[in-house]
């Protein structure tokens, strides 16, 4: 029976002084060809996530305001996911959450859209305060334009 080895079983061997060199170097190749697999799926998720913000701010831009269980359905990502996105996209400047104030007026971004949510079920003032839109800020049509995000 073959059993697969951790990276830190791995780095334990190498360390062990009682192990001979010759099966030292074959412990330092199978470490390496792990290392390599983990960077190349670490840069595979990280293109994904690059690719799913560029997605967001770009309908961000077309529909003028966002927000995520919208996001959830038109691109079919996870909500952990597309909040972890809106969160990394907020922080970086590339958009600006629309606060709802008491008594205050709907922002124009959210009036614009307002048949369309309602058509959708969300109705009245105290809906939209239970909800987050986020609206495109000018970092973020920089960024769309020329298609490079930094999370």
């Amino acid at each position: 029976m073959v059993r697969k080895m951790t990276v830190e079983k791995l780095l334990d061997k190498l360390a062990d002084p009682l192990i001979p060199p010759s099966e030292k170097e074959k412990i330092k190749a199978q470490l390496l060809q792990k290392l390599k697999k983990v960077k190349a799926s670490d840069d595979k998720k990280r293109q994904e996530e690059i690719e799913a913000a560029l997605e967001i701010l770009a309908m961000a831009k077309e529909k003028g305001c966002v927000y995520p269980q919208e996001i959830q359905v038109e691109l079919e990502i996870g909500k952990v996911k597309v909040l972890r996105l809106l969160r990394k996209l907020e922080k970086n400047g590339y958009i600006q959450r629309l606060k709802l104030v008491e008594g205050g007026e709907i922002p124009i971004e959210i009036k614009r859209r307002l048949n369309e949510l309602w058509d959708r079920g969300i109705r009245g003032i105290g809906m939209f305060k239970l909800m987050k839109f986020y609206k495109l800020t000018d970092k973020g049509k920089e960024a769309l334009e020329k298609e490079e995000v930094v999370l």
